[in-house]
């Protein structure tokens, strides 16, 4: 058993069933999220985020993955570009005169143990900003202010005027016709678990 492998196996070991499931959809590329049965993440996906996780200790398990797995509006592996359109969407479909910014949050894809956050003002101007986590606290990037766990970050941020956003099945419908479905290595039939079903056009910008 290859290193990779083995920590992942690791991995599923502190999750439940419908734990791996949730995270399985997280890593799948958007175009796949509609698709049944969902197809196999690729060894390369799974080689990305256990480097993106970093060591696999319950506590960390716990505030990276386990406490935003039911959050309807963490996005998981997904583009800059995609999570604006998704964000687009879901704004969208607010009331009229709904006066709320609206936000809605990913992995980085740059930067281990990194969260982006997209938020959308009135106008629909969208801003980024990242969540990191440091001295075992996250925080705004720039900011001192610091919290144990990312939800707290997060409920934080959602106030009277900023609220997330959650998209929902026609979104990703609606993303989905804009790009092809990207074939891994287990759909396609193909034994080389190396190759990169993010080499497309669609997942250029990860930030």
């Amino acid at each position: 058993m290859d290193e990779t492998t083995a920590n992942w196996a690791k991995l599923m070991k502190l999750l439940t069933p419908e734990e791996r499931l949730q995270l399985y959809k997280l890593l799948t590329p958007p175009v796949n999220r509609n698709i049944v049965p969902q197809p196999e993440v690729d060894k390369s996906v799974i080689e990305w985020f256990l480097g993106w996780l970093g060591p696999i200790e319950p506590h960390r398990v716990q505030i990276f993955i386990k406490d935003l797995l039911p959050q309807p509006w963490f996005l998981g592996k997904v583009t800059k570009f995609e999570a604006e359109f998704i964000l687009d969407l879901a704004s969208k479909r607010r009331q009229i005169g709904f006066k709320r910014s609206s936000f809605t949050m990913r992995f980085s894809e740059r930067i281990p143990q990194t969260f982006s956050v997209e938020r959308s003002n009135l106008t629909g101007a969208v801003t980024s900003f990242r969540i990191e986590y440091k001295n075992n606290a996250f925080c705004q990037s720039g900011s001192s202010h610091t919290f144990p766990t990312v939800l707290e970050q997060v409920k934080s941020m959602a106030t009277k005027d900023l609220e997330p956003v959650s998209p929902d099945a026609s979104d990703w419908r609606a993303l989905a016709s804009r790009q092809q479905p990207v074939l891994t290595s287990s759909s396609s039939g193909s034994s080389n678990n190396s190759a990169d079903p993010m080499n497309t056009t669609a997942y250029e910008g990860y930030d």
